[in-house]
């Protein structure tokens, strides 16, 4: 009943969000973005398609779910000025919790990018050497390995600073994620299928197929059948914990330009903080100071 009012908006009134309830099933989602003229060299779809591979690596290893770029739903609104686009895994039989444990799990196994961007938020981009790192134990070189794997998610943004290609700050309570079709207030970037999509949706009587695609988009769109439901505790983080997002698509002179997650300058203010919101065993991150 929605897409039968959805789909007759004209493009210039489609500014429409779902709303991600607290505690409902969601998919599995992301949402990426990076400043274009910040990073010329970049090869957005190269960098999906990485991500995907790597996500996908980890929800085998993790859950034992297999999935491809087959099952990864792949919209594109990008513009001149900024490449963006939004991906939902849809996965046989399987959703999360809810979006919260959604954060943690991506949070997790995106931790050795996330450090590196927060070390270099406090350090600078000067590396740092000591004796240890003559004598690097085969936890540390897995970790460095992983960072080199991740590589790819670092960009650059407004102010050549250092931020990630994921935007962690989509996975809070009741969070609105814009609509298949529909663009920014004031903008005409609309999220359309994206070329380099390979999800096609399962076919239904009397639907059609920019119907399937909407239906295929909504994060909570899912069914109560047989499905098999995805958690990640927070005593599962371990050293995810402290990697939460230091320094994301935000521009230091204008931090709503895209949405970001930025330190203080203080650690133990910080730490102090980090300790007050937690409830019900859901750790929160600060996303702005």
């Amino acid at each position: 009943e929605l897409w039968h009012y959805y789909r007759t908006y004209p493009q210039s009134l489609m500014h429409c969000y779902e709303v991600i309830p607290e505690g409902a099933v969601c998919k599995l989602y992301f949402d990426l973005e990076f400043h274009k003229p910040s990073n010329k060299g970049a090869d957005g779809k190269s960098m999906v398609f990485s991500l995907i591979q790597y996500v996908c690596g980890k929800l085998m290893e993790v859950y034992g779910i297999k999935c491809s770029v087959k099952n990864v739903l792949n919209l594109d609104s990008s513009t001149e000025e900024k490449f963006s686009r939004h991906l939902i895994f849809i996965l046989q039989n399987a959703a999360f919790k809810d979006n919260v444990h959604v954060g943690r799990f991506i949070l997790a196994i995106l931790h050795p990018v996330m450090n590196k961007i927060r070390d270099e938020s406090w350090f600078g981009n000067e590396r740092r050497t000591n004796v240890s790192e003559m004598t690097e134990s085969p936890e540390m070189k897995r970790v460095k390995k992983e960072e080199r794997d991740l590589s790819f998610l670092l960009v650059k943004n407004k102010d050549g600073q250092r931020c990630s290609f994921v935007d962690l700050g989509v996975y809070t309570r009741n969070r609105n994620f814009r609509l298949y079709k529909s663009s920014k207030v004031g903008k005409n970037a609309a999220f359309t299928v994206a070329e380099d999509n390979e999800f096609i949706p399962t076919s239904k009587k009397g639907v059609g197929v920019e119907e399937s695609v909407f239906l295929a988009s909504l994060v909570c769109n899912v069914s109560f059948t047989g499905q098999r439901v995805l958690t990640w505790d927070a005593s599962e983080l371990n050293e995810a914990k402290t990697a939460a997002p230091r320094c994301q698509q935000g521009s230091a002179s204008n931090p709503g330009s895209f949405s970001s997650c930025l330190a203080s300058p203080y650690q133990e203010v910080d730490n102090f903080v980090s300790t007050l919101v937690h409830k019900d065993g859901i750790q929160g991150v600060i996303r702005r100071w």
